[in-house]
């Protein structure tokens, strides 16, 4: 076995923990820090991590492979133009980053269910995968409010007033994807309102889709973890079947 082969094979095996990782760091970095202490590049270089962790799930399987590439290319062109030109990225092209992220990352989470509910056994790393994907529901969604962010600056309100103009990409990007997690774990602080009506469809229907997550996950793994383990048969009946 060649060194490339083995670490594939060892990328495919903790798949789920890798994804895991990309997105506590991606998630807290624009949550928890203050909020001047990144910047876009930075977040640029998260973002690129969250998607090579999304394409090694993806392509655990080769016929999907060809998904993962469709999808997953813009997102890398477009965050690779935000690396290189730091700030001078016009706002259509953001608008198209994040509707292609959207687009690749619920794909992503679509192959994070089936990878899970389809698991024989219920390891650390599928338990991990499950938790991922709930997360990954709250990135999902927040490209979705920061494209409508960027067409509709009076979409969400802070406190009862517009979003402070100073605010940069990457600090709007930190706002919504805290009021992203509040919505999807239906916590709801009230701090952050959404204003227009498709907005506020669109976060009821992401409070909805957390909660069925939860519950289908949750049955899905009890499920596999107390199905019974079908055993061979003895051996005279393989040899008399």
């Amino acid at each position: 076995m060649t060194a490339a082969a083995y670490f594939r094979g060892k990328s495919f095996q903790w798949k789920h923990s890798l994804l895991f990782v990309s997105l506590m760091l991606l998630v807290l970095s624009r949550t928890a820090l203050p909020q001047n202490f990144l910047d876009s590049l930075i977040g640029d270089i998260l973002g690129a991590l969250l998607v090579a962790a999304s394409m090694i799930t993806i392509c655990d399987e080769r016929r999907y492979r060809i998904f993962a590439v469709a999808l997953g290319g813009p997102v890398v062109l477009i965050l690779g133009t935000a690396f290189l030109f730091p700030g001078k990225v016009p706002q259509h092209l953001q608008f198209l980053g994040h509707v292609a992220s959207f687009f690749f990352l619920s794909f992503t989470v679509a192959m994070l269910v089936r990878s899970v509910l389809m698991a024989p056994i219920v390891t650390w790393d599928t338990v991990i995968g499950a938790f991922s994907g709930y997360v990954l529901i709250g990135v999902v969604w927040t490209q979705l409010f920061c494209a409508i962010d960027i067409v509709d600056k009076q979409a969400f309100t802070i406190s009862g007033e517009p979003f402070p103009e100073h605010l940069t990409p990457i600090q709007r990007h930190g706002i919504l994807e805290y009021f992203s997690f509040t919505t999807l774990s239906t916590v709801g602080y009230g701090d952050i309102v959404p204003v227009s009506q498709s907005v506020r469809g669109l976060s009821t229907f992401e409070a909805i889709c957390g909660q069925f997550y939860l519950a289908v996950l949750v049955a899905g793994l009890i499920g596999i973890r107390t199905t019974p383990k079908k055993s061979p048969p003895p051996p005279d009946e393989q040899l008399h079947g």
